[in-house]
């Protein structure tokens, strides 16, 4: 896996994955500036007698969306990256694995839906997790890598195996060497709360799976 994080964090610097990158950022934070901005405005008009300026207000408001932009911003920067995956993955291959066949990528119908599934998996299982996560100090930090390092372990997984293989085969591989994927998936979320380094973390998570999935895979 050292191995893997080495070559990935390598090749960032290269345009094939900067520009991916660049827009994955963009549209992060366009969506939670539309989370934010909406969020105001929608409190403002719906809580009686909260007109959001005074200084008790701003601090509800930033208080509340605060939290829930820490809460989402893993699933909405994630999701976000997978319109992007095909190429990131491409760039991987082209440089490290210049022996593969050409294959067919995934159709942006597909990567759209995979997004809009990591994100509403990983929306949902945190928020089941929120008690012991509110309440079980210590057990929350366990639950939150491998629960967060699960989903995102196995999306890499399968944005990289199912442009080589059969969905069936791609689940015995899966079977196999899950722990590496999920371990590759909980090492991302726990960079992902370090501010700055969580900006470059999914590019760098992703092409390592793709080294991992070419190491792991039988010929």
């Amino acid at each position: 896996m050292l191995k893997a994080f080495l070559r990935a964090l390598e090749q960032l610097p290269e345009s094939d994955l900067i520009w991916p990158l660049l827009l994955t950022l963009g549209w992060t934070v366009f969506a939670f500036a539309v989370l934010w901005v909406g969020g105001f405005e929608a409190l403002r008009h719906l809580v009686p007698g909260w007109h959001g300026y005074e200084p008790l207000g701003l601090l509800a408001w930033i208080v509340f969306f605060g939290g829930l932009t820490w809460l989402l911003f893993v699933a909405v920067e994630n999701a976000i990256l997978f319109c992007f995956a095909n190429r990131i993955i491409r760039a991987v291959e082209r440089r490290y694995y210049p022996e593969l066949p050409e294959t067919g990528s995934a159709s942006h119908v597909d990567l759209v839906w995979s997004a809009i599934r990591l994100l509403l998996m990983t929306i949902v299982g945190n928020l089941a997790a929120l008690p012991i996560y509110l309440l079980v100090p210590g057990a929350n930090l366990v639950l939150f890598l491998v629960l967060n390092g699960y989903l995102l372990g196995r999306a890499y997984f399968d944005a990289v195996a199912l442009r080589r293989m059969e969905d069936r085969s791609a689940r015995l591989v899966w079977r196999a060497h899950r722990l590496e994927f999920v371990l590759t998936g909980a090492g991302s979320i726990a960079l992902l709360t370090i501010p700055v380094v969580n900006l470059v973390v999914p590019v760098v998570g992703l092409a390592m799976s793709v080294h991992l999935f070419e190491r792991l895979r039988p010929d």
